[in-house]
């Protein structure tokens, strides 16, 4: 069969697309992780993605930040996209993820919720937060809390490729 006869036979439209079956690899294990492994998880690593709406579009910012009193803290210049959220904006997701080095697994945790400016009252323990220097170096003292409404996650994982190989995070 050629090549022109194998893409004449895909489906094309939205509606041919949506009734085809879900294939599903039977060696790929998908599961959702609790919202206090969760918590967890998000509290293990420091670099993770803000993602919101702004005038430009849709925008996903990396980031360095902290878990504090239960909210996501991130610092920003006052002339950066990420001031944009400063004022308060309702809708706002953050996430972070890990993939095993030598194997086929990982998982990712999804924070929604509302960020806005942090007070200088907030401030005060700021000299406990040495993991919230910014690599991107500058003045970023703008520091912005998402506080969140929703918080899930899911891990993903299957057998290494090789017969006997054994993942790094095993």
């Amino acid at each position: 069969m050629s090549m022109t006869d194998t893409l004449a036979k895909l489906p094309t439209t939205g509606e041919e697309i949506m009734d085809q079956p879900l294939e599903r690899d039977p060696n790929v294990a998908i599961s959702a992780i609790e919202e206090q492994e969760c918590r967890e998880l998000l509290s293990s690593t420091t670099v993770g993605r803000v993602a919101f709406v702004s005038r430009d579009g849709v925008q996903i910012i990396p980031v360095n930040y902290i878990v504090h009193d239960g909210g996501v803290i991130f610092c920003t210049s006052h002339a950066g996209i990420l001031s944009q959220l400063a004022g308060g904006e309702p809708d706002v997701a953050f996430e972070v993820d890990y993939h095993g080095t030598t194997g086929p697994r990982g998982w990712s945790v999804l924070v929604k919720g509302s960020v806005a400016a942090m007070t200088p009252d907030q401030l005060v323990d700021r000299a406990e937060w040495p993991r919230l220097a910014p690599w991107a170096g500058g003045d970023r003292t703008l520091f912005l809390r998402l506080t969140p409404s929703v918080i899930t996650g899911r891990r993903v994982s299957r057998p290494p490729t090789r017969p006997g190989a054994r993942s790094a995070d095993d």
